[in-house]
């Protein structure tokens, strides 16, 4: 029986043998055919995408460790973010995306639950209803 998830996980177990001219880093390293220009350029800004997504959220991060304090968010924030990012991944798998974007998607739920962990550690002193 033919499912998405089952289309995902087979990505990863078989290379693409159909790619003549393609990319040969993203073929490579994503099993990805990128022959085209326009397919070139979104790889390329998808990449930018997660190293920018990945450097975002860093400072306050690496803040909240040494304030050991997590004020400036709440659970409610953190979990409405968690859910909408839950989402995008199960949309991207169910699409088909290329494997940069599912990467990217899945990317996007690490600082959600590191916050998320900060916030549980943390709290706010000040405000019993940002503790869990």
């Amino acid at each position: 029986m033919y499912s998405p998830l089952y289309s995902f996980a087979k990505k990863f177990t078989e290379t693409n043998i159909t790619c003549r001219n393609g990319w040969e880093f993203p073929l490579e390293w994503f099993d990805e055919c990128i022959d085209t220009f326009w397919m070139k350029a979104g790889f390329i800004l998808g990449l930018i995408e997660l190293f920018i997504w990945f450097i975002a959220l860093t400072p306050q991060i690496l803040l909240n460790v040494r304030n050991k304090h997590s004020g400036a968010f709440t659970v409610t924030f953190i979990g409405c973010w968690i859910i909408g990012d839950l989402l995008n991944l199960i949309v991207v798998i169910l699409t088909e995306q290329i494997t940069v974007i599912k990467m990217i998607a899945l990317f996007y739920l690490f600082p959600d639950f590191i916050l998320l962990l900060q916030l549980a550690k943390y709290g706010d002193a000040n405000d019993p209803s940002n503790n869990f």
